[in-house]
């Protein structure tokens, strides 16, 4: 059995740190199997105490087999099997149950007061969340302002106000050029909300609120095309749409009272 297998068997008895390992894990699996525990806790940002609980919850005895499942998974396979299918279907499930466990009234609270609101994407299918998240939002006299490119950024970043919002979407939370923006957007005392993988990364410490969302699924080479699921992105954008539609709803009955 493969850890993708064991995590989902045992999903129900990990909570949201474990998670997290499991998210870093995940995604670094080659650098993972040559580390010691302590480097895996490192990156992690946990105990030791923790990565070995997180083995035992999933069945293993303890990091030396956890590693052994990393060697042996670090090859990867061009070949699409229904099992592959299944274990992203499966990680989509996973994740919308996961998701929906979350609180976002802080992010709907930050939506509700800004003056402006403004997003950006790391990369094309976050742009098109951000799209998304623009078209929806106009539903309910929310504008969403698009920033597209580096001028934007710069011009952004000179003409940013008390107030003002910035939504940030990424999927790993580490792409250089977002982490740079996200960092002068700190310097500007600006309010920031990222919305990233469930997993410890850089843009979401600079978050004023992050929101995160579970993707399991390790990326699967497809004729030689690597390929990772992002479709969650698009999950979270309705979600917080609809719980910003029933937020707006209430205010709006507190406020005519």
């Amino acid at each position: 059995m493969k850890l993708d297998e064991l995590v989902n068997q045992y999903y129900d008895d990990l909570n949201m740190n474990d998670l997290h390992i499991w998210g870093y894990i995940a995604n670094h699996k080659r650098e993972c199997a040559a580390m010691t525990i302590e480097e895996v806790a490192e990156k992690c940002n946990v105990s030791r105490t923790g990565i070995l609980r997180f083995a035992k919850k999933i069945s293993l005895q303890g990091f030396s087999e956890l590693k052994f499942y990393l060697r042996m998974e670090n090859v990867e396979e061009n070949e699409l099997t229904d099992e592959k299918i299944d274990s992203i279907s499966q990680s989509y499930i996973k994740g919308i149950q996961s998701f929906t466990e979350q609180n976002l009234d802080k992010v709907c609270d930050e939506i509700y007061y800004a003056k402006r609101i403004f997003a950006y994407g790391s990369g094309v299918i976050q742009q098109s969340a951000v799209r998304e998240l623009k078209r929806l939002m106009f539903k309910l006299n929310v504008i969403v302002y698009m920033i597209n490119g580096t001028a934007e950024i710069g011009f952004l970043l000179n003409n940013l106000r008390e107030g003002d919002v910035v939504f940030l979407f990424s999927l790993g939370g580490e792409s250089a050029q977002i982490c740079k923006f996200g960092k002068q957007l700190k310097e500007k005392d600006c309010k920031i909300v990222t919305i990233t993988r469930m997993q410890h990364n850089t843009l979401a410490e600079l978050a004023d609120v992050a929101v995160y969302f579970s993707s399991m699924s390790k990326p699967i080479m497809i004729e030689n095309h690597r390929f990772e699921p992002v479709t969650m992105f698009f999950f979270v954008v309705e979600m917080l749409f609809l719980r910003y539609a029933m937020y707006q709803h209430n205010k709006s009955i507190e406020e005519s009272k």
